[in-house]
């Protein structure tokens, strides 16, 4: 009986452990997904107002004409 009841114990806390992981890894990869496309989507306007090229800057300029 106690044996029985360590083991269901013993698999309740893995799987709790398990979705929480889970939830954090999801998390951190969504976090990661929106901050990509947001950079990525304020080069390609960079790019689409300087008509399809990189504008001449020194590399200190690139975050203050992208707004990052």
């Amino acid at each position: 009986m106690l044996k029985k009841l360590r083991r269901k114990f013993i698999a309740i806390a893995m799987l709790s452990v398990s979705i929480v992981l889970i939830a954090i890894v999801g998390t951190i990869n969504i976090a990661n997904y929106i901050s990509t496309n947001q950079a990525l989507d304020a080069r390609l306007s960079l790019i689409a107002d300087n008509g399809g090229t990189f504008p001449d800057m020194t590399p200190g300029d690139f975050g203050k004409k992208i707004g990052t």
